[in-house]
């Protein structure tokens, strides 16, 4: 039985050495907008040159979601698929692979395919992963991982540090005074 695990680039993993052969890992990159200029979050991006350029611009950013096809096109040569994504309350990202399920399991309607809405971002999602891998690994069944790892995810908690809110005051998520503060 093959497994398949699948995140977008809200999570600090971009890669997985320590998995069996049985299991197979993907990221899915969300795309950042910086002043008429597109960043893919992969593993070739110059962080340095994004945040240098981020931090000359007087302009907001944008993000977006991967489209459903990136995800159809992960979700391909696994038995079973666990994809992990940003928060649904913040990305569309977690839509894009529910539609993308949608469209796989219409040609493939006995291949297991789990959309997990981290509710979170980071170190949760990898939290999430590492669960799934435990689980795999003792080679449970697709549903008892699912089981598993929604209640192991009752139980997670995740808190952020930033180091600037720019970024937030220039999209206007947060005002210009508390900003300053």
């Amino acid at each position: 039985m093959t497994w398949k695990i699948i995140t977008d680039s809200g999570s600090d993993f971009r890669s997985i050495s320590d998995i069996t052969s049985d299991i197979s890992f993907e990221v899915v990159p969300l795309i950042l907008n910086i002043d008429h200029q597109i960043y893919h979050d992969t593993t070739d991006l110059d962080i340095s040159e994004m945040i240098q350029t981020m931090t000359q611009s007087q302009s907001a950013s944008t993000t977006a979601c991967p489209a459903p096809d990136s995800y159809v096109q992960a979700f391909k040569d696994a038995e079973n698929i666990l994809c992990f994504t940003l928060s649904s309350q913040i990305s569309g990202s977690y839509n894009s692979a529910s539609l993308a399920k949608d469209l796989v399991l219409e040609e493939n309607p006995k291949q297991n395919i789990q959309i997990i809405d981290s509710r979170s971002a980071g170190a949760e999602i990898d939290l999430l992963i590492l669960k799934a891998i435990e689980l795999i690994q003792a080679n449970h069944s697709f549903e008892t991982v699912i089981s598993e790892i929604n209640h192991f995810h009752e139980k997670t908690k995740v808190n952020f540090l930033l180091e600037s809110v720019d970024s937030l005051v220039k999209n206007g998520r947060v005002s210009k005074i508390i900003g300053q503060m």
